[in-house]
């Protein structure tokens, strides 16, 4: 379907140098379970995009939004993990193979990445808060059915661990940061490929029945997307944002997509 299986989205924010918000003033990467067409058109299409892409059973093996922290030094990652969720029923989710058994493949680039300079593996965290039910990772990974959907996150200050302990970040630094992740994204590429090889035939001589639930992993047949969403806004699992209905205390009226008739917020 495309001629680069790499894909690249940049968000509003990203190219007006916005901290968090688009120029309707609305933080993009809190809209995701219900994007309007009309004010978050990049979301929104986004999304249909990851759909339609399940719909025909070429679910993207990664997705990445990128995102600037405040706070937190190095870089790092937020992923998704069944078993470190809020919600108890995520145990049904498509990131839980049959027999009730996590997927664990969202360990993989995190462990692929652990050898990068400003990368640190110990920041890293998996857990799905209630808080970020409205972010672009969680949607992703609970509704396309990406096992490998993360956040990834660069300082804004420098890093306290490895060679560049106590150092700046500075461009150099996050162009290294890209190489890595690049060479880390074809090395999964590849695994999954052989994974897919590996999985279809076994399905096929019936020693492995992973249904609709599998294909939706993108583990049997089709080419194999990366899509990457890019960002400037920040999503931390380690300090709670605003919650989501402070976000949508907004007048009805002064909403152009208030037919969609659905809070954002609610998970």
């Amino acid at each position: 379907m495309f001629a680069d299986p790499f894909v690249l989205v940049a968000d509003t924010p990203f190219i007006c140098y916005s901290h968090r918000c688009s120029l309707v003033a609305e933080d993009l990467n809190r809209r995701w379970l219900v994007p309007c067409p009309k004010l978050h058109p990049t979301i929104y299409h986004t999304r249909g995009l990851l759909q339609y892409l399940k719909m025909v059973n070429k679910v993207p093996v990664v997705y990445c939004d990128y995102h600037g922290h405040s706070r937190r030094k190095n870089v790092f990652l937020y992923g998704c993990s069944p078993s470190m969720s809020w919600q108890t029923e995520d145990l049904d989710n498509p990131a839980m193979l049959a027999g009730k058994v996590e997927d664990t493949g969202y360990k993989t680039l995190p462990k692929l990445l652990a050898s990068a300079p400003a990368f640190s593996l110990n920041n890293c965290s998996f857990m799905v808060e209630k808080s970020k039910e409205a972010t672009a990772r969680v949607v992703v990974w609970r509704q396309v059915g990406i096992v490998r959907s993360y956040t990834m996150e660069s300082t804004y200050c420098g890093c306290d661990q490895g060679p560049y302990r106590g150092l700046h970040i500075g461009t150099r630094e996050l162009e290294e940061m890209g190489r890595k992740f690049c060479e880390a994204l074809i090395k999964v590429r590849s695994r999954h490929a052989v994974s897919s090889d590996t999985n279809s035939q076994q399905d096929v001589s019936g020693t492995i029945a992973t249904g609709q639930r599998g294909s939706e992993l993108g583990a049997i047949g089709g080419d194999v997307h990366l899509v990457s969403s890019s960002s400037s806004t920040s999503s931390s699992s380690y300090h709670r944002v605003q919650s989501d209905e402070e976000e949508d205390d907004e007048e009805e009226e002064d909403n152009p997509c208030e037919e969609v008739g659905e809070e954002i917020g609610e998970g």
